[in-house]
């Protein structure tokens, strides 16, 4: 179980319990806490100081870019009404019985991620989701709205394990790796 998975956890939990998001939150950020200050051990109070030239000249520029591209690409595709598929497939998916429509809404994410990158993604996802909800000529139940989001999270956290570009880790990983030397 990775990190994702635990954090993914504490969401499902969280919803089920009636427990506001912002615990899961606020907890998960102070572990994360305790596990830096632990890990700093002896060099708690020691401090690097580094000029601003040093700073930007160690940033990944390439990845920068990348990320703004990703928010050219989501802008891109509400544009060209890729929106209006999105949530076309995501009504029919929901149309479904209630497992079959939870797994078939996250395999059309996963697919997207895998193909978009998972960042652009859980964005689209939600614009598409948000679509629906707005344009929805008779109320959708909120069970629909859950089942909408809980499978845009799952399917977001698939779909990068399918291709390299799925995930922008991997590509920070890769970046890093060729700096370094290891690929060939």
């Amino acid at each position: 179980m990775t990190l994702s998975d635990a954090i993914d956890a504490g969401y499902v939990f969280a919803y089920l319990h009636r427990i506001p998001v912002s615990v899961v939150i606020c907890s998960e950020a102070i572990f994360l806490l305790v596990v830096y200050i632990i890990s700093l051990k002896e060099h708690l109070f020691v401090e690097e100081r580094r000029g601003l030239k040093s700073i930007v000249k160690d940033i990944n520029w390439d990845i920068i870019v990348f990320m703004l591209s990703i928010f050219l690409v989501v802008q891109r595709l509400r544009h060209v009404g890729a929106v209006d598929f999105i949530a076309y497939m995501f009504m029919e998916a929901l149309k479904l019985p209630s497992v079959l429509s939870s797994i078939a809404l996250s395999f059309i994410v996963t697919v997207g991620a895998s193909f978009i990158n998972n960042w652009p993604m859980t964005i689209f996802g939600l614009i598409s989701i948000e679509h629906i909800i707005v344009n929805s000529s008779n109320n959708i139940d909120s069970k629909y709205i859950t089942n909408l989001i809980f499978s845009n999270i799952i399917g977001n956290n698939l779909g990068p394990h399918f291709f390299p570009l799925g995930s922008l880790a991997i590509l920070m990983w890769l970046e890093t790796m060729r700096k370094k030397g290891g690929e060939n």
